[in-house]
């Protein structure tokens, strides 16, 4: 049986230079979210069925998080969106040797923060990945 807390181990991380990560302070949830483009291959020889075949893959992350005063990687997030920065990073579902990865490099195409009266203040934000990204077991 799966263990339920395994979601609280996950991290989303930021770096500059692919080699030193910081992990993104208050993530409630993330969606790290593939896909593949299709391309549409139908002629007349296809008969009454379309017919498709995969394209080009890309990815993004939307993530949520409680926002954090001082948190280092929430400033880095908001200063890669403010420069329209690419920078690395690495999605980690559960942290932990053998556990999958997601790994690339990518813009912050939005990072609205919601300030509401007598709430937590969140801070969101997307990142679009751009080349070639890989999803391998940690080490």
């Amino acid at each position: 049986m799966a263990d339920p807390n395994e979601g609280r181990k996950a991290t989303v991380e930021i770096s500059a230079d692919g080699n030193t990560y910081y992990a993104i302070g208050g993530v409630t949830s993330a969606n790290w979210d593939p896909s593949v483009k299709e391309i549409d291959i139908t002629d007349n020889d296809s008969g009454a069925f379309e017919e498709m075949m995969p394209g080009r893959m890309s990815a993004k992350c939307d993530v949520d998080a409680n926002f954090e005063e001082g948190d280092a990687g929430q400033a880095l997030v908001t200063a890669a969106f403010m420069a329209r920065a690419k920078k690395y990073w690495r999605i980690r579902p559960t942290a932990g040797s053998g556990y999958v990865e997601h790994k690339g490099q990518g813009y912050v195409t939005g990072a609205p923060e919601a300030i509401p009266g007598e709430k937590q203040v969140t801070f969101k934000f997307t990142v679009k990945m751009t080349g070639a990204f890989t999803s391998t077991a940690q080490a």
